[in-house]
């Protein structure tokens, strides 16, 4: 869901679950934040953090802004004409 949003170039605040699996919700969202292409907050932080956080990116629009620049260097513009292709390949060589 982290791709197809960044793809989309739509900024996002991740909330890891702690829960997951080898902690691979937190290890993916301090990815997509430490390329600038998303922010994090943990779930322990939520009550402390989450309304500062808004906060800032209300006062301080260039947070949002950056993101979806940064999110825009990464996203492929053609994925869904890809995927379609791709489908549309794999159709014909079923019949």
């Amino acid at each position: 869901m982290l791709a197809e949003l960044t793809n989309a170039n739509i900024p996002f605040i991740s909330v890891p679950l702690p829960s997951s699996a080898d902690d691979h919700q937190l290890k993916n969202a301090i990815y997509y934040k430490r390329k600038n292409l998303a922010l994090l907050i943990e779930e322990k932080d939520l009550n402390d953090k989450l309304f500062y956080l808004i906060k800032d990116i209300y006062e301080n629009k260039k947070i949002i802004d950056k993101i979806i620049r940064t999110q825009k260097q990464y996203s492929d513009k053609n994925v869904y004409k890809n995927i379609n292709l791709v489908l549309k390949e794999i159709i014909n060589e079923k019949n």
